[in-house]
């Protein structure tokens, strides 16, 4: 996955490109010379402007959608755009203290935080938003219990000091008797209880080999089911929003293509292209194409990274490749900032 590639332009090329992809994502219609030459006023002729575009389009910048129409920009116009007119350390921002407030309340709770981020990200934007944890650090199992729902089923409870509470479910292929659960439970909090994230990954393993009956059947199954290790792994888990704020975009006003962008956004594809990214400036951009995924080579990616004493992850929006860059990146900047303080 890379970025796309380019030819630099000359100043007037350059300004002219700005005007009209900045145009074209405003009006969300194709963009003519004589349109760019009155609203900006500019001192050359609509002629000198169409000459521009014409080799604007050459160089792959801008397209036609057919004869005579105005231009639209491409792939390449749109990462021109973002790398070269874009300067996130000039971006002014403008934090709202009503969403701090809210997250700051429901920060003791990590799924609880995530989700509503997710959610405030999505309706400010208009855009398909997701958080990725890439990491949970230096938080202390306060407690663990495992309770019987049926012969052959059990409910995990796990409790952090960070407030985080998750449960789970699992199925066993034997009988798990009254005794049994109570060794196990016993065995669970006299090696887990007090420890780090961290600890407990590689303490599963030892309890499994140390375990005083090491030989029992129930101690070997929930030692071994891979539920257990992946509750407590809680790398690159997603969250994300609902696909309805999506539709206030023209664009999925068409229904086919709205179909086709939510069959292009898999929970295992964003961990891969999120987890493949490296962030540049605390940023990262994936504009059409540079998705490589056909079903979503009509969307752009933009994402941010945030990082605190107790959770690193990734915040980002989706949306088609007209999303009004300077805005979203604004928006993501003002959320890696709030997350950082509430984490």
């Amino acid at each position: 996955m890379e970025k796309l590639k380019y030819t630099y332009l000359d100043e007037r090329k350059s300004d002219i490109l700005r005007l009209v992809i900045e145009e074209y994502i405003s009006e969300n219609k194709p963009i003519a010379s004589n349109y760019i030459k009155l609203k900006y006023n500019l001192p050359f002729s609509s002629a000198t402007i169409r000459n521009i575009f014409a080799k604007l389009e050459e160089l792959g910048f801008l397209q036609q959608t057919h004869t005579s129409s105005g231009r639209i920009p491409t792939d390449i116009g749109y990462r021109y755009y973002v790398d070269n007119f874009i300067d996130t350390k000039k971006l002014k921002l403008t934090f709202n203290k009503d969403i701090e407030e809210k997250l700051l309340s429901i920060s003791s709770n990590v799924d609880e935080l995530m989700q509503e981020t997710v959610l405030m990200l999505s309706k400010l934007s208009g855009l398909f938003g997701v958080v990725m944890i890439s990491g949970i650090r230096h938080s202390i199992l306060t407690e663990i219990e495992l309770i019987s729902l049926a012969s052959n089923k059990i409910m995990m409870v796990i409790a952090l000091k960070s407030g985080m509470i998750k449960s789970l479910v699992l199925n066993l292929d034997i009988i798990v008797e009254p005794r049994d659960l109570d060794i196990v439970n016993r065995l669970l909090r006299e090696r887990l209880i007090g420890k780090s994230i961290e600890d407990v990954q590689s303490s599963i393993s030892e309890l499994l080999r140390n375990s005083i009956v090491p030989k029992h059947e129930i101690i070997q199954i929930i030692f071994q089911h891979p539920l257990l290790v992946t509750q407590f792994a809680r790398n690159n888990q997603i969250y994300t929003s609902s696909y309805k704020n999506l539709l206030e975009q023209p664009e999925f006003h068409d229904f086919d293509l709205f179909h086709k962008t939510i069959s292009g956004i898999d929970q295992d594809y964003i961990k891969q292209i999120l987890s493949a990214y490296s962030v540049d400036q605390n940023l990262i951009t994936i504009i059409g194409n540079e998705t490589e995924n056909e079903l979503l080579s009509h969307c752009s990616i933009v994402a941010s990274e945030f990082e605190s004493d107790f959770i690193k992850g990734k915040i980002g929006l989706l949306g088609p490749t007209r999303i009004p860059y300077k805005n979203v990146i604004k928006i993501l900047k003002e959320f890696t900032e709030i997350m950082t303080n509430v984490c």
